[in-house]
């Protein structure tokens, strides 16, 4: 796997080597986590952002709301039984 070489402050460094030391990983898993973590969060907190935009437009929330009632339907597609 290519590899590239970024500096990072001293003070991170020693916060990523504990980390390291606890979890028993190494350094480059431990900051692959750390990355994947931040940018789970901000597509989470855009997420949000974007529903509470909707929630403040009546109209367009009326309108994602009948569109989830008609995803729902497809559920009742007559294959409960089987």
């Amino acid at each position: 796997m290519p590899a590239t070489t970024i500096r990072i402050r001293p003070a991170s460094h020693r916060a990523l080597k504990e980390i390291a030391a606890i979890t028993g990983q190494s350094l480059q898993d431990e900051l692959d986590r750390a990355i994947e973590q931040r940018r789970r969060t901000i597509y989470l907190e855009g997420l949000s952002a974007d529903y509470t935009a909707l929630a403040e437009d009546s109209k367009a929330m009326g309108e994602f709301q009948k569109e989830i009632a008609l995803w729902d339907s497809t559920g009742s597609d007559g294959l409960e039984n089987l």
